[in-house]
């Protein structure tokens, strides 16, 4: 080769650039694998995060499902309670100035035996409240909804008139109980259908409507229907012909409005209406068995007739025990009867072993007892023996409130009576349809507010408050109560801060033994129709800085 050219090709080989080595890709490959693993591991971070929030918000919620079940725990012994004699505080009223053992009552730790009422615990700590008008605040949040924005602003204005909770237990005996509904309209035909058609709300077809839904016939009342109307309508629903399972049930009744079943949110007169759960019910009962148990009059035989007389004369009156005696032995005959010609005695007068033996009478009721006469056949002697239980005389009417305590004409070989109807606590609606009478529901209503004590153990001061006659009185009393056994309400678990809360309603029998639940139905996936302030005491929720 020429040595020239290759001094020339050596010489260009020298005139060019070197190539630095590429040392940056493994920077660039690390910082890719940082921030890649950076990735992963808030990844992990994250995955951890939302498990440990998941089983953060699994964890409150099963303290909310055992706060839920103490919570009825306590209302059943609360319940047990009140068979006690000793026993006082009612469970439809807490006196203003004692604690409110259903508002805010509060489990201090889930790890802490102790709970306390009433007191102020930490926002974290579990409170619940049992309110037995909850529903009247879901017609007042269907309202509002229904109305927009105009009628919000309606209601906040009138926010006093549902500002504050019924907190307790709803004694289910204030209601009108369909099945005694039935009962009255089986005896007086038509009269059942009077008393629905005084719930509001309710028309004659859907009156007539529910009734054969109930009834064990298929004869369709006038505006009603049986089994031929619903399939010639297409309708896969048929009536029951008997009780519903659920008060819901009556959805499916021709004629049952679903405005009028669930509360239009507003009655005639502008304020929040609860649909027919405030007025009509299924479980209403009371027991028989009194503590102490009373003497059954139809249930006596002639020789039990001695050991009663005794015991009625030491705790009312002897000549009032002695009437008894004789009312049961031989019957009374009402005051419209005609007996002035026969000459009259005093029951202490008469002597019982000159009688002659005749089965006791089985159709006395206790009210026969007042404004009546015996007439006493004895041998070569008739005599009449009036009554010392008198309608115009309140000491008798208190002689007779304090017998009812002491003796009955209910069965107890049944160990409940069911659909009697409290008149201490019905409401007016409810009171017209046990009546059939408006005015006489009303001054029921305007009378019972001012009652002693001693006047609400006993029917017997619709008498000597001259609020209805004795016929009427008379008519009425089996129909009516001060008691009843079957509860409900709604349960409210919550935290002030944090959540989550859960809703329960909860239907309480303690007419059979000791208190047992027998319904729950799970709310929680309604919404909150009132504010956590709400279920506060009322000094908290109103106070000022």
């Amino acid at each position: 080769m020429n040595p020239a050219r290759l001094q020339a090709s050596a010489g260009s080989a020298l005139a060019r650039p070197s190539v630095p080595p590429r040392r940056g890709v493994v920077l660039i490959v690390v910082l890719v694998l940082v921030v890649m693993i950076a990735f992963a591991g808030f990844g992990f971070v994250s995955e951890m995060t939302s498990e440990y929030e998941a089983t953060r918000i699994n964890g409150d919620l099963l303290q909310a499902q055992q706060v839920m079940a103490s919570a009825e725990s306590y209302l059943l012994a609360h319940v047990d309670r009140q068979h006690q004699p000793q026993e006082e505080t009612s469970l439809e009223s807490v006196p203003p100035e004692s604690v409110n053992p259903f508002q805010a009552v509060t489990l201090t730790s889930l790890s802490d035996s102790a709970t306390t009422i009433g007191t102020a615990p930490a926002d974290t700590e579990w409170r619940f409240a049992v309110i037995r008008n909850l529903s009247a605040f879901d017609a007042q949040q269907q309202g509002t909804q229904a109305g927009g924005a105009t009628e919000e602003i309606e209601l906040l204005n009138n926010f006093e008139a549902f500002a504050v909770p019924e907190f307790g237990l709803l004694n289910e005996s204030a209601k009108l109980n369909l099945g005694r509904v039935l009962y009255w309209d089986t005896v007086e035909p038509g009269r059942g259908r009077r008393a629905l058609l005084h719930i509001p709300g309710m028309s004659e077809e859907a009156a007539d409507c529910l009734l054969d839904w109930i009834d064990a016939d298929d004869t369709p009342r006038p505006s009603g229907a049986e089994q031929n109307e619903y399939r010639q309508q297409q309708s896969s629903v048929v009536p029951r012909n008997g009780l519903p399972q659920a008060l819901t049930e009556l959805l499916l009744v021709r004629g049952v409005s679903r405005t009028a079943f669930l509360g239009s949110g507003e009655t005639a007169e502008g304020s929040p209406s609860a649909g027919w759960e405030k007025y009509l019910t299924l479980t209403s009962a009371e027991s028989t068995q009194g503590n102490p148990p009373k003497t059954v009059l139809n249930q006596l035989t002639l020789s039990d007739l001695a050991d009663m007389e005794k015991d009625l004369a030491a705790a009312v009156s002897p000549d009032v025990a002695r009437y008894v005696v004789l009312a049961v032995m031989v019957g009374v005959t009402s005051a419209s009867e005609s007996f002035e010609s026969l000459p009259a005695t005093n029951p202490l007068a008469v002597d019982l072993t000159s009688l002659p033996v005749v089965s006791v009478n089985a159709m006395l009721e206790l009210p026969d007892l007042i404004d009546s006469s015996v007439v006493v056949n004895q041998p070569g002697n008739r005599q009449r023996v009036a009554s010392p239980l008198r309608s115009d005389d309140p000491e008798s009417l208190r002689l007779f409130a304090r017998l009812e305590q002491l003796v009955t004409t209910v069965d107890t070989t049944l160990p409940v009576v069911r659909g009697r109807v409290n008149i201490l606590l019905a409401s007016e609606e409810v009171l017209r349809a046990l009546t059939d009478d408006p005015a006489m529901a009303s001054q029921i209503v305007q009378q019972r507010q001012s009652l002693s004590d001693d006047e609400r153990h006993s029917s017997a001061w619709l008498l000597s408050r001259h609020v209805v006659d004795l016929p009427t009185y008379r008519r009425l009393y089996a129909d009516m109560t001060t008691g009843g056994n079957v509860f409900t309400g709604e349960i409210l678990v919550y935290r002030a801060v944090g959540g989550p809360f859960l809703r329960r309603k909860i239907t309480i029998d303690a007419a059979n033994g000791s208190a047992r639940r027998v319904n729950w139905q799970d709310k929680t996936s309604l919404p909150l129709p009132l504010t956590l302030q709400q279920l506060e005491p009322q000094e908290e929720l109103f106070a000022v800085d």
